[in-house]
């Protein structure tokens, strides 16, 4: 599988320590990158239920959490 040209930001924005902003059109990833970064700051966070992603739709938001839960099994 080839990797996409922007890994290097992909991957910079699920670091925990770092804030940042993701601007992208649709179905470039944003809602998977969002979730990769709350699965990262579960780890460190002291209480985990303060983690808040935020999202403009319905739909978006039952998608972070089904891929999260996905994620979380798998382990």
């Amino acid at each position: 599988m080839k990797l996409p040209e922007d890994i290097e930001a992909r991957n910079k924005s699920i670091l925990p320590t770092k804030s940042c902003l993701v601007e992208a059109g649709a179905g470039s990833g944003k809602t998977e990158q969002l979730s990769r970064r709350m699965l990262a700051l579960i780890p460190i966070c002291e209480n985990p239920e303060d983690i808040l992603g935020v999202t403009f739709t319905k739909k978006s938001a039952m998608e972070m959490v089904i891929r999260m839960i996905k994620y979380l099994k798998l382990g």
